[in-house]
């Protein structure tokens, strides 16, 4: 069983040194592959339009949630520093 492990192994580090060493690029494929696709066009990019669902039901949510989670964990606080007795 250690024999096919260690096989496994080595053929795992075998495989990612090939593929490592076939990671080479001849200095004109990457002119060849602009060469295929012409100048790119950029257009200004557009703010995306708020949503209504998010100001006025999300934010909201997301406040109180805040607040009741600050409320509880500031209960605890002072209620666990009451001496016992």
């Amino acid at each position: 069983m250690r024999h096919i492990m260690a096989f496994l192994i080595v053929v795992g580090w075998a495989t990612a040194g090939f593929a490592c060493l076939n990671d080479s690029e001849f200095p004109g494929h990457e002119r060849e592959f602009r060469s295929q696709y012409g100048e790119p066009e950029f257009s200004e990019p557009t703010p995306p339009p708020s949503s209504d669902y998010t100001q006025h039901f999300v934010y909201p949510k997301i406040r109180r949630t805040g607040a009741s989670l600050l409320v509880g964990a500031l209960l605890l606080t002072l209620y666990s520093r009451r001496p016992k007795g």
